[in-house]
């Protein structure tokens, strides 16, 4: 395994000793502690896992605290679970995610197989569930990165449940195969998140879709997964969930696998679109302010006025002014009905003489944001719009959404990035203007 020290050494006489005195391992003096190659030094037990003993124990050589992985002595004779500890091991080596622990050393002392990883701080995600929309999200693509990160290397992953994925205050995710949870324990966890035709070893791409659906899932809404009902049969809550998230779900967890995102990248990329959508529907682009309340101030009160009478020639006059008015705004308003049609068709011819004699048209007669460039509205037929993102690509951040009708103007592309064309636009936005791209398939030349 590249990367990661193998050891045959046999300093492992000391961890038979250790072995099921936990409540006084710690309390022992440090130089009495298991020491594992004169490095390592087993500080707690921490549970007994589905293979392996896992210890915590302080790298003396970096100052640091790690995990120990030990087989459990009882599987020392079994041939096939020895060699399935020395593969989860290789596998553990070869993942290339943040969401996974590091590999430091793995090899045999005292005839014991072990695996030395990084740490792993944090409690159980089902610990904290449910989490609100926009924190559950980037739980979520977290997740599902580390998994399409193995799926890309061919190496298996860990358990997809709530169990087996810790996480810290910082919301950072480790996917591990959790040393609290024994064979048993383990198997019965996974029923809830088993697709309907998953097998009883391993899962297909289809399937391991469909696990990461439920788990969405149960992000979101806090309720585990229930064996045979299919999340998309429950509803979510509404403040928790948008209709596309909700669709992404009812898809992933389709009983026909052939209707499920064909892949887990392609799961990502749908859970980033979502994910897109809520973060900025969650809060009004270009809002007003509320305005600072006025300074208050003294002044001497105004003098009392004498009461007015109403003579009836006031009335009269009051009465003649109103019509007036009313007379006034009908006039305009028939005027306008039949002005704008005809302003409207010039704006454009106008707009366009007026940039070919190189004089820059005023907002007020185009209706889009100044500077060179050509005029583009937009066609998307999605009723949310079409996101306005800070840079070209499929899982950069949203600035804003445009509705389908609204102009833009031009400024470079297109660049092609996710198979995406993508052209860099201005646009106004509430009260700002706002440069970021757009993809091409949804917007056209104005005409």
């Amino acid at each position: 395994m590249p990367g990661v020290r193998i050891s045959d050494g046999s300093s492992f006489r000391q961890l038979k000793a250790s072995e099921g005195v936990v409540g006084t391992m710690t309390q022992a003096p440090q130089a009495a502690l298991p020491t594992l190659n004169n490095r390592y030094r087993l500080d707690a037990q921490l549970g007994v896992g589905r293979l392996a003993l896992v210890y915590r124990a302080t790298d003396l050589q970096r100052r640091c605290p790690v995990l120990v992985h030990v087989l459990r002595r009882e599987l020392l004779e079994q041939a096939a679970l020895r060699q399935r500890f020395d593969l989860e091991a290789s596998h553990a080596a070869q993942r290339r995610h943040a969401a996974f622990p590091s590999v430091i050393e793995h090899g045999e002392a005292a005839g014991r197989p072990y695996l030395i990883t990084d740490d792993v701080t944090g409690t159980p995600l089902r610990d904290h569930l449910p989490l609100h929309a926009e924190y559950g999200l980037a739980v979520a693509r977290q997740i599902v990165a580390a998994v399409d990160a193995c799926q890309r290397a061919g190496v298996p992953h860990p358990p997809i449940s709530s169990a087996h994925i810790m996480l810290d205050d910082a919301g950072r995710v480790t996917m591990v195969e959790h040393w609290s949870l024994d064979a048993g324990e383990s198997r019965r966890d996974r029923t809830f998140y088993r697709a309907p035709e998953s097998g009883v070893a391993h899962s297909s791409v289809a399937s391991v879709v469909y696990e990461l659906g439920v788990l969405l899932h149960e992000v979101l809404s806090g309720r585990p997964g229930q064996a045979g009902v299919p999340p998309g049969a429950r509803v979510l809550p509404a403040q928790l969930l948008l209709a596309d998230l909700e669709r992404l779900i009812q898809a992933a967890t389709d009983p026909d696998p052939a209707q499920r995102p064909g892949d887990v990248a392609t799961f990502g990329r749908m859970l980033e679109a979502a994910a897109g959508r809520t973060m900025t529907t969650t809060r009004r682009i270009g809002a007003a302010r509320g305005q600072p309340a006025a300074a208050h101030t003294s002044a001497a009160p105004a003098a009392a006025s004498p009461p007015s009478r109403w003579l009836p020639h006031r009335i009269i006059g009051l009465v003649l002014m109103i019509g007036l008015a009313l007379g006034l705004t009908a006039v305009t308003y028939q005027v306008a009905l039949t002005v704008i049609p005809f302003v409207a068709g010039l704006e454009r011819p106008i707009a366009d003489g007026l940039e070919r004699l190189g004089i820059r048209p005023p907002e007020w007669l185009t209706g889009v944001v100044g500077e060179a460039g050509d005029v583009l509205v937009v066609t998307i037929a999605d009723e949310q719009g079409l996101n306005l993102r800070q840079d070209p690509g499929l899982r950069t951040s949203v600035l804003g959404v445009l509705s389908s009708g609204t102009q833009v103007r031009r400024i470079s592309g297109p660049v092609v990035v996710d198979d995406v064309p993508w052209l860099q636009v201005r646009a106004r936005i509430g009260d700002r203007d706002v440069e970021g791209w757009v993809s091409a398939h949804f917007v056209r030349a104005l005409e």
